[in-house]
């Protein structure tokens, strides 16, 4: 599950960046990254109606509040894809020989370079974010995004077990979700007569 998180996290903050960056970009003649760039308007639409009913925002509050977030979000996003990069790179590829030891050694300082860097900015937003609100909403927005994430993860999950003709919330197979091939349940393991 902790993979999964991972993984979608990713995906979420990746696919932000690019519909940022793409924005005025031409879409392809089926129209997906239109649909992609819809989701994540959508989401984010989301996102801010989220945070703001859990900070209860007022309206000067939302109004030095929201660009600074926007920020935070942008250099965030940066810092999380250095650290998913190196962290990657910490994992030889399957074509890579086997790195040597000096050049591991180079690749955990990027990955703890990278990790530093990311708490750089969330503490230097911290601050701007203290400047802005009082101490107990910046503590509702950290517990907001947590949250807001483990909501979206909870409906990505719910989409794939209805796609697949499961339950939602039900994992079949445990915390791990279904296992291919196991569409029976499985036997329940003997217990040995202590007698004999």
């Amino acid at each position: 599950m902790k993979k999964l998180l991972v993984i979608l996290s990713a995906l979420f903050l990746v696919g932000a960046v690019a519909v940022a960056q793409d924005a005025n970009a031409p879409r392809n003649h089926q129209g997906k990254g239109l649909k992609h760039a819809e989701h994540i308007e959508r989401a984010r639409a989301e996102k801010v109606g989220f945070i703001t009913e859990r900070l209860n925002l007022t309206p000067d509050e939302a109004q030095v509040f929201w660009p600074v977030y926007n920020e935070y979000e942008k250099e965030m996003m940066a810092a999380g894809l250095a650290v998913r990069q190196t962290r990657k790179a910490l994992r030889p590829a399957k074509d890579e020989a086997e790195p040597s030891e000096k050049e591991l050694r180079a690749r955990i300082e990027d990955y703890l370079k990278a990790l530093k860097e990311e708490a750089e900015v969330k503490a230097k937003y911290n601050s701007q974010f203290l400047k802005v609100l009082p101490a107990l909403k910046v503590a509702k927005l950290y517990l907001a995004e947590e949250s807001f994430q483990n909501k979206m993860l909870r409906e990505m999950y719910n989409r794939q077990a209805e796609h697949h003709g499961q339950k939602a919330n039900r994992p079949n197979g445990g915390k791990k979700g279904p296992r291919p091939g196991k569409d029976k349940p499985a036997e329940p393991t003997p217990v040995p007569n202590p007698e004999i």
